[in-house]
């Protein structure tokens, strides 16, 4: 009888403060330390509903002197439309806001499948330009969290540690840290958060190498 009324007590706690306990653990995949005047902001490839409308709010605000995208690979011929679609829209989106953009050089056949191919791209690039000191990552909000242990993994195994290295959250219309439960876009997009991160950890998420060319 007093197992029962524990569980009993336990769900009606978790219902009664299911959205702080929710809003809580959303937050631990959030990262948004950019400060202003970073070297360049790499824009993530991803999600053009919110990343390009980010990046130029915060060029406009003086967070980044240069503004790259990294180019997402068309790994599938019958994809082909959609992801250069996708693609030339970040371009075009942050061009009609007059943020000057380029895109990251890629030594991944044309382009990066993953959050680690887009790392060791940027890794190449900054070993070309030693006088960048200080990077922005800019991505979804949770997403930051998975990208900023990445890159700062792969730059500590390149020897690119004294690299200042930030997050920008890019914000979502749609759901955020405090009604992601609600939406099933943002079910989706925690629920696979929560099984890519421990991966990461446990270095089974494309890890096969660390160091760049």
């Amino acid at each position: 009888m007093k197992k029962l009324l524990f569980l009993i007590i336990v769900i009606l706690l978790l219902g009664i403060f299911r959205g702080p306990i929710l809003t809580a653990y959303a937050n631990l995949f959030r990262l948004d330390t950019a400060t202003q005047g970073a070297d360049i902001m790499i824009v993530l490839s991803g999600n053009i509903a919110t990343r390009p409308r980010h990046a130029a709010k915060l060029y406009d605000e003086g967070y980044a002197n240069r503004v790259l995208l990294t180019r997402e690979k068309n790994w599938e011929g019958f994809a082909s439309p959609y992801v250069e679609d996708k693609n030339n829209y970040a371009e075009y989106y942050l061009l009609k806001h007059e943020v000057p953009v380029e895109f990251l050089p890629s030594t991944h056949e044309e382009g990066a499948m993953s959050t680690m191919d887009e790392a060791l791209d940027t890794i190449d690039y900054l070993k070309q330009h030693t006088d960048i000191l200080h990077v922005t990552l800019l991505t979804d909000a949770f997403h930051t969290y998975r990208a900023h242990y990445m890159f700062k993994k792969l730059f500590n195994a390149n020897g690119l540690s004294y690299i200042q290295l930030e997050m920008a959250a890019a914000p979502n219309k749609v759901f955020d840290e405090t009604n992601w439960y609600k939406t099933e876009k943002g079910l989706t997009e925690y629920f696979k958060e929560t099984i890519k991160v421990p991966m990461y950890w446990m270095g089974l998420a494309n890890m096969p190498a660390v160091v760049a060319h």
